[in-house]
């Protein structure tokens, strides 16, 4: 990547209220980005989207919702299955997101990549 191609990923982090990063196991980061209240994949090579968590376009059949979070971090990863915690601060002051909780709270979440769609379950621990 270039230093231009660099730049354009701040600002876009940057815009989108980017207010944690943890790498994962495969190098690639996982960014919470809070006004599209979404979690992203990205992969480390060429800062492409491998997969988002939550939002509009989420690529997961999830059990739960978040939004304006905060604090998203990996605990635990194994090739097909993430786990990870999440600080869910349920406020939508902008209306982005007509579904949230109703208070904010600390999330365990289960992800299973290895199946489509792929799924993600709250506060439920799976075998690892």
């Amino acid at each position: 990547m270039t230093d231009n191609d660099n730049m354009i990923i701040v600002l876009t982090l940057a815009a989108s209220h980017a207010n944690s990063m943890d790498r994962t196991a495969d190098g690639d980061y996982l960014v919470s980005a809070r006004h599209t209240n979404t979690v992203y994949k990205i992969f480390q090579d060429n800062a492409t989207i491998a997969w988002r968590l939550g939002g509009k376009y989420s690529n997961f059949k999830q059990d739960f919702n978040f939004s304006s979070q905060h604090d998203v971090r990996v605990v635990h990863e194994t090739s097909t299955t993430m786990l990870l915690t999440i600080m869910d601060n349920a406020s939508d002051d902008k209306g982005r997101q007509k579904d949230t909780a109703v208070a904010s709270s600390g999330k365990l979440v289960a992800l299973d990549t290895s199946q489509r769609p792929m799924t993600a379950k709250a506060n439920h621990t799976p075998s690892l």
